[in-house]
C-alpha cells in the first residue's frame, strides 16, 4: 500500500513535528500573572494633582510592582513614585520617574527590583502638576511569578515538568522512526 519512501517520509515529517512540538512545550515555564488595583478619583494635594496612591503587597512570588497610565485627549506629564514599606510601617522612596504619555495613549511604568525581605509592600504614586491633567488614569498592581518547567528543556526541573515530557515526547518519536529504518 505505501512504500518504504512514503513512510520514511511520513516518519520524518512526524519525527519534525515531534520536535518542534517538544521544543516549544519545553519553552512554556515561568508564566506570569498579573493583579492589579482599582484606579482611584484623582486629588489635588500641594505638589500636584495625585492620580493614584496605593499600596501593593509584594511576595516571593512577585516579579514586579507596576503604575499603569493613560493620556485622556491631550498629552500628559506624570511623575511615578515608587516606595518601600517595610513591616513596621516605615516608608523609603526607591525611584521615581517622569513619563509623558501620548494622547489616547496607554504607558506601562516598572519597578522590577523587587525586594522582598527588605519591604512587605510598595506604594506606588502616580501625579500630574495641574488639575488640566485629571483626563489622566493610572492603575497598580504587581507582576506574579507562577510556578512552571522554568523555561529550555526544564532538565532541571522535576520529574513532572513540562520541558522533561517534552524530551520524552521528541526521544519516542526519534525511537519509532529508527526503528521503522530498520
Amino acid at each position: 500500500m505505501f512504500s518504504n519512501t512514503q513512510l520514511k517520509t511520513a516518519g520524518s515529517g512526524l519525527m519534525l513535528v515531534l520536535v518542534v512540538v517538544g521544543l516549544l512545550v519545553g519553552a512554556t515555564g515561568g508564566a506570569i500573572a498579573q493583579e492589579g488595583t482599582a484606579t482611584p478619583t484623582a486629588t489635588d494635594s500641594g505638589s500636584g494633582v495625585e492620580l493614584v496612591n496605593s499600596t501593593v503587597s509584594v511576595d516571593n512570588d512577585t516579579r514586579s510592582v507596576y503604575a499603569d497610565v493613560a493620556a485622556g485627549n491631550s498629552s500628559v506629564d506624570l511623575t511615578v513614585t515608587f516606595a518601600g514599606v517595610d513591616a513596621d510601617g516605615n516608608e523609603t522612596e526607591l525611584e521615581e520617574r517622569s513619563v509623558t504619555v501620548n494622547a489616547s495613549e496607554e504607558q506601562l511604568v516598572e519597578r522590577s527590583d523587587v525586594n522582598t525581605s527588605a519591604y512587605e509592600s510598595y506604594r506606588v504614586m502616580v501625579t500630574a502638576p495641574n488639575l488640566n491633567s485629571t483626563e489622566a488614569t493610572a492603575e497598580v498592581g504587581k507582576v506574579a511569578e507562577v510556578a512552571g518547567g522554568g523555561g529550555g528543556f526544564g532538565i532541571g526541573g522535576g520529574a513532572g515538568s513540562i520541558g522533561t515530557v517534552g524530551i520524552v515526547v521528541v526521544v519516542a518519536g526519534a525511537l519509532l522512526v529508527l526503528r521503522r529504518d530498520d
